[in-house]
């Protein structure tokens, strides 16, 4: 049986939850950590009065740190006459990597609106601990710019568990991996093996196909999250995580903004490349350069 989680409004000024519906509901699915798109159930959010969300403003979803949404959910206003951009529907994360939806409100109810969202994903990496996943709903269309004046540290008006983390996801293994540039034969742990892309030169870095780094870096390929939304990967092994944006030259390393002296880049047709020593380095992976063989050698 899908969970859904209904939630319902009352006051137009600080719209304070009254009912989060679901107690007797299937139990918050459970989730593993370092791998993308795993389901958790729909959120209803119901005015019980008109004009509860107020416009022009936003609703935002959001969950902790190390967990983002896989991609855009489906937002449909099911009852009711309120209207939002439904084709605008975003995803988006903080510097801490928390993940964000934002929801765009155009007009306000003149009768008790519900607007149901659907087919929500979550994206773990191998920071997140085990235990409840909480996720905040807030916004500007529900909370008053000047709200702080009244409640103090009040951001978010309802928090509800949508998932627990109970288990790790496959561990990585480590291997000594050798590429030659210009050449898509490589050897792990001396079997060679031929990639679909050769790795290249650029301003004196080294850069491979997204999926050969991550393997040359010992990632599992259940640990290579792609997000084609923001162009972003996430790498995960053991108890780091590493995030690269296409074009970016900010590394967010466990967390934590780093900026590298090479940002990954996009190649015909459409591959993603990542520059080998940033990424393998902040994985905790040594690498060698053997100028006379142009060889990189990953351990």
């Amino acid at each position: 049986m899908q969970r859904m989680l209904v939630i319902v409004f009352t006051l137009a000024l600080i719209l304070w939850p009254c009912v989060i519906a679901g107690a007797a509901e299937p139990a918050p699915p459970a989730l593993t950590i370092g791998l993308a798109n795993q389901p958790i159930g729909d959120i209803a959010l119901t005015e019980s009065e008109a004009g509860s969300f107020t416009v022009p403003g936003q609703i935002v979803l959001k969950v902790p740190a190390g967990v983002t949404f896989s991609a855009a959910p489906d937002v449909t206003v099911v009852d009711g006459d309120l209207q939002i951009d439904a084709s605008g529907v975003s995803t988006d994360t903080t510097p801490a990597n928390e993940g964000l939806v934002l929801i765009k409100v155009k007009s306000s109810s003149n009768e008790p609106s519900v607007i149901k969202i659907s087919g929500l994903k979550l994206t773990l990496d191998r920071t997140v601990p085990e235990g409840d996943i909480l996720l905040k709903i807030g916004g500007s269309s529900l909370v008053e710019s000047n709200i702080d004046t009244l409640f103090p540290n009040v951001n978010w008006v309802a928090k509800v568990v949508v998932a627990r983390v109970v288990t790790p996801a496959p561990e990585n293994t480590r291997a000594t991996t050798v590429f030659k540039i210009g050449d898509p034969k490589y050897s792990v742990n001396g079997v060679e093996q031929t990639a679909d892309a050769a790795p290249y030169l650029k301003d004196g870095r080294t850069y491979l196909p997204l999926r050969l780094a991550a393997k040359a870096a010992g990632i599992a390929e259940d640990n290579i999250i792609w997000n084609a939304g923001d162009r972003s990967v996430t790498l995960i092994n053991g108890g780091s995580s590493v995030r690269l944006v296409i074009g970016s030259n900010i590394m967010i390393l466990n967390n934590v903004p780093v900026t590298v002296d090479a940002a990954p880049e996009a190649v015909e047709p459409g591959r993603a490349m990542l520059p080998l020593r940033a990424v393998a380095q902040a994985l905790g992976c040594n690498v060698q350069w053997d100028a006379a063989t142009q060889t990189v050698t990953v351990n």
